[in-house]
């Protein structure tokens, strides 16, 4: 005779595998959705964070350590406008702390938002040790450009090749190394030409004679409404931590990546209660508690989210050399600090997912879930009996909730507005009062019930659907 037992000690690990490998496809699904969660968080701080700091060092490595700009002026030169007169330029070269300074005219072609600076070459070039040649020479007349060596690997641009810029035809004169601001040069006047501005500049790249500051100083005193940086000050204001302006956009990207962990684990706890129900009623027999069986569901929905996260990851570095790859001007830089941070985000959806909403929410899943009630239906018919069991322990927020609804009854507020939507007993849904009990032992160990401000035993939750059967 065949012995199906199993002899051995109980393995909780063992289950958490057994269980996620049963049900394969949902353990997928879920970890995928965890994934993309994470990716979506990396890659947008990644995005942002890099896009910020290569262009902070583009600008650094023009050789310059002072910026003079226009009053009001952004630090994203794509949003400057050519409107400082070009002959600041000769009164700042007189001045004592000064050594060269370099007009600049900032272009962004509208179709690619490449940048596209305007440039005298010879006062350009001296800022720094000059421009380090790949191929081709310095441009010679009005119609020639220079491009960088990463949008000519990008484009497939070499010398002598004919490019359309700002509705211009240019010719590739030279293949210059990266690390000068732009990514194409053209001579200053065709430059003021094409934006209309004659003798006007949007900026000046100043390098001092070696002290930055008093050479500020100077040059504030010319035009004390001008914007006057020193190098060190703008790299510094090039990240997306001292950019207010981000903060916004960064935090609403990780709230949404909350969001789809919390939905995600709420909707995967409701089915995996409801699918195991059985199960739960067998741990139960062997001796395990409410709380043994909650902390197996969660102990998996953590093992889900870990494995999500590691996906995550791994999909973010992979997506990362694919358009390093692709588009080499691309710089996408993950930190450490949000690598770990993206995990404690999936884990924090994760939890508010598994916490649930409280008992009546937690009575509405699982009446819902076994009978096809409409949860919004389920929802309006449990919420009263809820409010009125938790009352004598969290009264002043369900007052609080009343004021909310005009009235000192919430619960009975709750019920009017059910009525008034056709929800009034649960057997008109179609519940059978003798399953009551099962219904209430399901609701019983969901994490939402367990999380409710007053525990609720079997037989309090099997009383209270009958108040409402």
């Amino acid at each position: 005779m065949k012995n199906d037992t199993f002899e051995g000690p109980f393995s909780l690990v063992q289950m958490f595998w057994g269980n996620i490998s049963a049900r394969r496809l949902r353990s997928s699904l879920s970890m995928v959705a965890i994934a993309v969660q994470v990716i979506l968080v990396l890659m947008i701080v990644g995005l942002t964070s890099g896009v910020i700091s290569e262009w902070g060092k583009r600008v650094e490595g023009v050789g310059a350590d002072i910026l003079v700009q226009p009053p009001n002026s952004s630090i994203f030169f794509a949003f400057s406008s050519a409107v400082m007169q070009e002959s600041l330029g000769d009164q700042m070269e007189e001045l004592p702390g000064v050594d060269e300074v370099a007009p600049t005219v900032i272009l962004t072609e509208p179709k690619s938002l490449i940048m596209i600076y305007g440039i005298d070459y010879k006062r350009f070039n001296a800022l720094s040790r000059g421009f380090l040649y790949r191929t081709g020479r310095p441009f010679e007349s009005p119609d020639e450009v220079l491009a960088d060596d990463i949008i000519a690997q990008a484009k497939h641009l070499k010398t002598g090749d004919h490019i359309t810029l700002l509705n211009h035809v240019f010719t590739i004169s030279g293949i210059v190394g990266h690390g000068k601001g732009a990514r194409f040069f053209i001579p200053l006047k065709t430059a003021q030409e094409i934006a209309g501005v004659e003798k006007r500049v949007s900026m000046f790249y100043v390098r001092s004679k070696g002290d930055t500051e008093g050479t500020r100083a100077e040059i504030l005193a010319l035009n004390p409404k001008n914007r006057v940086r020193s190098m060190s000050e703008y790299v510094t204001l090039m990240s997306s931590s001292n950019l207010p302006e981000l903060r916004p956009f960064i935090r609403s990207m990780v709230s949404l990546g909350v969001v789809i962990s919390f939905l995600v684990v709420l909707l995967n706890m409701h089915t995996m209660v409801m699918e195991r129900t059985r199960e739960v009623g067998i741990l139960k027999a062997l001796g395990f508690s409410r709380w043994d069986v909650v902390e197996m569901l969660l102990g998996e929905m953590l093992v889900l989210t870990l494995l999500g996260s590691v996906l995550g990851i791994v999909s973010t570095f992979l997506i990362q050399a694919i358009l390093k790859e692709t588009n080499p001007g691309l710089m996408i830089l993950i930190s450490t600090r949000w690598i770990f941070s993206s995990i404690l985000l999936a884990v924090l959806g994760a939890a508010l997912g598994a916490a649930g909403l409280g008992l009546g929410h937690a009575m509405a899943q699982a009446v819902g879930g076994r009978y096809g009630i409409p949860h919004g239906a389920a929802n309006a018919l449990c919420l009263p009996p809820a409010l009125r069991f938790t009352e004598p322990v969290a009264g002043a927020e369900i007052a609080r909730f009343g004021e909310a609804l005009g009235t000192t009854d919430a619960a009975a507020r709750c019920e009017e507005l059910s009525r008034l939507a056709g929800y009034e007993r649960l057997r008109d849904l179609g519940v059978p009062e003798n399953e009551l009990d099962e219904v209430a032992e399901a609701t019983a160990v969901r994490p939402g019930a367990l999380a409710n401000p007053r525990p609720a035993s079997a037989a309090e939750i099997a009383e209270l659907f009958r108040s409402i059967w």
